[in-house]
């Protein structure tokens, strides 16, 4: 049987390391700005690190979220939440199979799709953990709170082009950090 405490433990790894190498990546390719910049662009065809965020940050990063899933899940913290993690979790992992290409500058039908996937469902697990985690009501509230703010800024991405870097760093920084204090709660 799958233990949850390990489970637990990969996903907050797994994040830490996502996060870590993405702002190591954003700062060794020449030209990329944090704030203008999308995520998807250090994986972009033809990028300086492309094969390291597609072959090792998108599959980490997508794996660690469906962990956290799964030992929810076996912890029965829901049936929805769980599955809307490794909903957003499967798809971040598709980000790396589905790169965008001229650097992210077009419409590429199936990386907006995961990645929009892997956003919205992770954003959606928040409001059904409020509901699941009940018997964890500082948890349960902490959920509400990350989702409604994630919503917030998913509103300045879509409407403020010129800083789309930086608001999407937010919109993913939020429920990662929502992710890390989930997978240390299960550790205890």
């Amino acid at each position: 049987m799958i233990n949850a405490r390990f489970l637990a433990f990969f996903s907050f790894i797994g994040v830490i390391t996502s996060i870590a190498l993405i702002f190591i990546l954003g700062f060794l390719q020449q030209g990329y700005s944090i704030l203008r910049n999308t995520v998807s662009v250090l994986g972009a065809e033809g990028g300086a690190n492309a094969l390291l965020m597609n072959a090792l940050v998108f599959p980490l990063l997508g794996s660690s979220v469906t962990s956290l899933g799964l030992a929810l899940k076996i912890m029965k913290k829901g049936l929805v939440g769980p599955i809307l993690l490794m909903i957003s979790g499967f798809s971040t992992i598709m980000i790396g199979l589905f790169p965008c290409t001229n650097a992210c500058l077009g419409f590429d039908f199936f990386h907006e799709l995961f990645a929009n996937t892997a956003f919205l469902s992770i954003i959606i697990s928040q409001f059904a953990f409020y509901y699941s985690l009940s018997n964890w009501k500082r948890y349960a509230n902490y959920s509400l709170i990350n989702g409604l703010s994630a919503i917030i800024i998913l509103t300045f991405l879509i409407f403020n082009l010129s800083l789309k870097g930086l608001f999407q760093r937010l919109l993913m920084g939020l429920p990662l950090i929502w992710v890390i204090v989930l997978s240390v709660k299960l550790m205890r």
